[in-house]
């Protein structure tokens, strides 16, 4: 064509030119491998790998196996595609017998600075033919909020953990509440004890941040000692983050508000009738 018209050379421009470049994503994945030895010593082995198209900057790694925490600084970059290994032989733990839960925390950034984390659980039978018995008779749930990004008054929320003891023996346990992004808590740990027979509702209250995704799931370990033994649990439960429009209902209960006010204003003004003389 001669002379192509405008809207066709506008179109041309858009499907020719080179798309933007976007930004990466870092996607973290961690796998462990542990054994315990005849001795007792624990041989614990860490992959984080990258399996993103973007690399994870500064990254930082620890290590939490009952009051045992052990943290792995300056570990550096994890390109994309990359891997990071991480080898700890934890000769002499002072672990009680028992099933335990450990957990990794990998932390890093963007190439922006933008923090961000991942957690992996996993299970240490440690000795566990020294325990006394194969495990506590203990009913657990966990129940997480629901968000309404659009209401900013509720921010706060609180996970909550009811626990049953079905054994006639006070018990001690331990409560740590792991947060996925977007989730911010003060005090994420308890302690506290529960006497026998005994049911009970524990709450821990974090904050919504604006980083907050529609769904995250967190996880909330408990643990506990009893015997000379320790027994442990990872419970599972998420946190719904939606977005709803609270005007028009706001508006509706306003105006019946200002309307109920209206009329006793109108009611109590009413003007009254003359009184005659006799």
């Amino acid at each position: 064509m001669k002379h192509a018209p405008l809207w066709l050379a506008v179109l041309l421009s858009i499907f020719l030119l080179p798309s933007s470049v976007t930004g990466g994503m870092i996607r973290t994945s961690i796998t462990t491998r542990q054994i315990v030895t005849a001795r007792g010593a624990i041989e614990l082995e860490c992959k984080v790998r990258n399996k993103g198209d973007a690399t994870a900057h500064k990254v930082r790694v620890s290590l939490t196996l009952g009051d045992l925490v052990k943290r792995y600084d300056g570990l550096g970059d994890n390109p994309a595609g990359g891997e990071i290994r991480l080898t700890e032989t934890l000769t002499d733990p002072g672990l009680l017998p028992g099933r335990y839960t450990a957990v990794i925390r990998a932390d890093f950034e963007e190439q922006t600075g933008t923090p961000h984390h991942a957690f992996h659980f996993f299970e240490i039978p440690y000795r566990t033919a020294e325990m006394p018995g194969p495990g506590l008779p203990l009913e657990m749930q966990t129940r997480g909020p629901d968000f309404n990004r659009k209401a900013f008054w509720a921010r706060e929320g609180s996970v909550a953990l009811s626990i049953k003891n079905n054994i006639r023996e006070e018990i001690r346990l331990t409560a740590q509440l792991y947060l996925p992004e977007g989730f911010t808590s003060e005090a994420p740990d308890r302690v506290f004890l529960l006497g026998p027979e005994q049911a009970t509702l524990v709450e821990i209250p974090f904050r919504l941040e604006s980083e907050g995704k529609p769904l995250n799931p967190y996880h909330l370990l408990v643990g506990c000692d009893h015997k000379d033994a320790h027994y442990s649990w990872v419970l599972k439960g998420t946190i719904q983050v939606e977005e709803h429009p609270v005007w028009s209902k706001a508006y509706l209960v306003l105006g019946g508000l200002v309307m109920v006010a209206v009329f006793g204003v109108l009611l109590f003004r009413r003007p009254r009738s003359p009184i005659s003389a006799n």
